[in-house]
């Protein structure tokens, strides 16, 4: 598309929402035609679609947190199973994705016996499609913990009850990371434990400075051979923070490793 044809939609889809909404729905729409022909292992797997793509322009709602999101992209499936089965008390929390797209990774927390499996998105219609793999997936496999949608802003999302699993695959800028922080801190604060998975976490550092915060794991984890085709790089930057933050010389030294942006605004390595 031509840079003066792509600022008179952003400017058009900007004053007329149902434009924008019906764009993004053929967007989405096209997306999965494509999809199908190559569809994810994990669609495959479920018969869900979870590909998309959805020009920025198209992603905006007309919110504050307009200026800081990020397009969505479909995270690595087995990179987040390998993560959560890393992590304990899982029966005990909830899982909540922030800025959960079409629902890649609710769909893998529904693997598991959590609590409540929550999804939060900015974008009603990409939440739509996420309701619509929910149905699916609860459709052939009732006895799994249902899945939830939400539309909202992420960086201040409302939490389940108790301990909580926040996951995230590059959602948004350092500004909304910065909000999320602060937010996530302060519900802890009420005596919960809140665990942070931040895949590919290019704003990783402001959960390093936050006091509340401490890691728990930090590597680069590989993609399946299946996964490969569907993916930016093999391996994924994986960072996990916890709160409330344990004492530094309890933190392994392995979960210390810096994180490395290595694409502006985009890639990261630890």
């Amino acid at each position: 598309m031509g840079f003066g044809l792509r600022r008179r939609l952003e400017t058009a889809t900007a004053r007329h929402p149902l434009l924008r909404r019906a764009l993004t729905i053929g967007y989405i729409i096209q997306s999965n035609v494509s999809a199908a022909k190559r569809p994810h292992p994990l669609d495959r797997r479920y018969g869900v679609s979870t590909q998309a793509h959805v020009p920025l322009y198209l992603s905006k709602t007309g919110t504050s947190a307009d200026n800081h999101i990020i397009p969505y992209a479909g995270c690595v499936p087995t990179i987040v199973s390998n993560v959560l089965d890393d992590l304990p008390d899982l029966g005990t929390s909830s899982f909540v994705d922030l800025g959960c797209g079409k629902g890649r990774a609710l769909i893998v927390a529904s693997e598991r016996p959590f609590r409540r499996i929550v999804g939060i998105e900015l974008n009603p219609e990409l939440a739509t499609f996420a309701r619509r793999n929910a149905r699916r997936v609860a459709r052939d496999y009732p006895q799994r913990t249902a899945i939830e949608i939400l539309i909202g802003d992420a960086s201040i999302p409302l939490l389940p009850d108790g301990d909580v699993i926040v996951f995230m695959y590059h959602p948004f800028d350092a500004t909304l990371v910065e909000t999320l922080s602060v937010h996530l801190a302060a519900a802890q604060a009420t005596g919960r434990a809140i665990s942070v998975i931040y895949e590919n976490p290019v704003h990783g550092d402001v959960f390093d400075r936050h006091p509340a915060f401490s890691r728990v794991s930090a590597a680069m984890l590989p993609c399946s051979e299946e996964e490969l085709p569907f993916a930016f790089d093999p391996f994924e930057a994986v960072v996990v923070w916890r709160a409330p933050a344990r004492n530094p010389n309890d933190i392994p030294e392995e979960a210390q490793r810096a994180i490395v942006v290595v694409k502006p605004d985009y890639r990261v390595i630890v």
